[in-house]
């Protein structure tokens, strides 16, 4: 489960290939997520601290699971 601060509701449109989704999806299948909106935010989040402009303190369960 993510712990939810702040979040903005915002509609748009992704236009992404297939096979962006079908690697979201694979990413969402093998980190037993729930949602694609999981596996989106933690590969960004992952990304960001990797390429360090996210601090590495706050770690929720579904960032866990991609380490």
């Amino acid at each position: 489960m993510i712990k939810r601060t702040k979040e903005i509701k915002v509609h748009r449109t992704l236009t992404m290939s297939i096979s962006f989704w079908a690697l979201v999806e694979q990413i969402r299948s093998k980190q037993h997520m729930d949602t694609a909106d999981e596996a989106l935010a933690a590969s960004v989040m992952s990304l960001a601290r990797k390429i360090g402009i996210e601090a590495w303190e706050v770690n929720t369960d579904v960032e866990r699971r991609i380490g």
